[in-house]
């Protein structure tokens, strides 16, 4: 959010910030003054990280590692030294489909034009609203093939969001075409509650 959006900070900066011993009660109350509305249901893994005191700067450690306050920096991985297959690009959204192919020629990455992903194309779904398993179960696509990408954000940090079942030959196919140039992607996966998203590998 920071490196795209232009925020301030990032929520999981925030929440190191303010700590999660005071965060996570007020997630609580407002789920609680919702009547447990689901969109406002705190993770589990916010109590796990409590419990085992990654509270944020306080304690030293949180979503970030701290020295004397300071965040301590972590070297983005390298890109996957891998062969890159054909890109299929899903067109469910003209607009976001047209920006991607052009970004992705400009990585020397292989297009695949047809209407349908070839069998050996890597498939990249474009999901506005949706997270990966959705937008790959919409478009009756093979799971362990597809990777989504965040059409809002292509430039600054690119974000990439795995099926629960997308095989690591995609994925670092996928993160090698991506990190020709920089800036570097950020990774995710959907499935429930996994917080929070975090660089491959």
């Amino acid at each position: 959010m920071r490196d795209s959006a232009g925020f301030r900070m990032g929520p999981f900066e925030l929440f190191d910030l303010i700590g999660l011993d005071i965060s996570y009660p007020v997630m609580e109350s407002i789920y609680e003054q919702y009547y447990q509305e689901p969109r406002y249901r705190p993770s589990p893994i916010m109590r796990q990280r409590i419990a085992v005191s990654l509270l944020g700067r306080k304690s030293g450690r949180g979503f970030y590692h701290y020295d004397n306050g300071a965040v301590v920096a972590v070297p983005a991985p390298a890109a996957p030294q891998v062969s890159v297959p054909p890109i299929w690009i899903s067109q469910r959204q003209p607009e976001a489909h047209a920006a991607v192919s052009a970004l992705l020629q400009t990585l020397g990455a292989t297009l695949d034009h047809g209407a349908r992903p070839s069998d050996n194309a890597l498939c990249l779904v474009l999901p506005l609203g949706e997270d990966a398993t959705t937008s790959t179960l919409a478009e009756k696509l093979d799971p362990s093939r597809t990777i989504a990408l965040d059409p809002l954000y292509l430039h600054g940090h690119r974000t990439l969001m795995q099926t629960p079942l997308t095989t690591p030959a995609v994925r670092d196919a996928t993160g090698a075409c991506s990190r020709v140039t920089e800036p570097p992607y950020r990774s995710s996966t959907t499935a429930p509650a996994l917080l929070p998203s975090a660089s491959w590998p």
